[in-house]
């Protein structure tokens, strides 16, 4: 699928379910971006982790998306489609081209998990070596994926 999606995303809050729109996304800051509609769920997820709240080491646990429904009547409300791995990216974007008239944005709700070893910046934390190497080689691929996909920032 080809194109540029737009993106609004929310963190640190929560998801109501049981609202007169189906499901609804709540943070106090969400963050909006515009990404290629070609992007994998790994490129997503390492910019999600590298674009909100970066000085936390950390992966994205869940990520869920407010998928649009068509309700009796014409009016439409919101479901939650988890996006799991590629196949489910696709989908989402697939949606969204047929509905980006009705809802113009993509609204994902995105939990993180600090990963095990990880603090934040300038705090001390003990390392072995193996542990280490690891962490450097999955920074490199991170930032190399990022250089890929071009995620960039849009003022809300």
């Amino acid at each position: 699928m080809e194109g540029v999606a737009n993106f609004r995303v929310y963190y640190n809050g929560e998801v109501i379910t049981n609202t007169h729109e189906g499901v609804t996304f709540v943070c106090d800051c969400p963050l909006s971006f515009a990404i290629s509609c070609t992007m994998s769920f790994v490129e997503l997820q390492n910019g999600l982790c590298n674009n909100i709240q970066s000085h936390i080491l950390k992966r994205v646990s869940h990520l869920l998306y407010r998928s649009p429904v068509q309700a009796f009547g014409g009016l439409i409300q919101f479901q939650i489609i988890p996006i799991t791995d590629d196949a489910s990216m696709q989908q989402m974007f697939y949606i969204y081209q047929q509905t980006r008239s009705q809802v113009p944005m993509i609204e994902l709700y995105v939990e993180f998990e600090q990963q095990s070893g990880m603090s934040t910046v300038g705090e001390e934390v003990n390392i072995d070596e193996l542990t280490l190497k690891s962490m450097t080689k999955t920074m490199t691929e991170t930032w190399q994926a990022i250089r890929r996909c071009k995620m960039k920032r849009m003022p809300l």
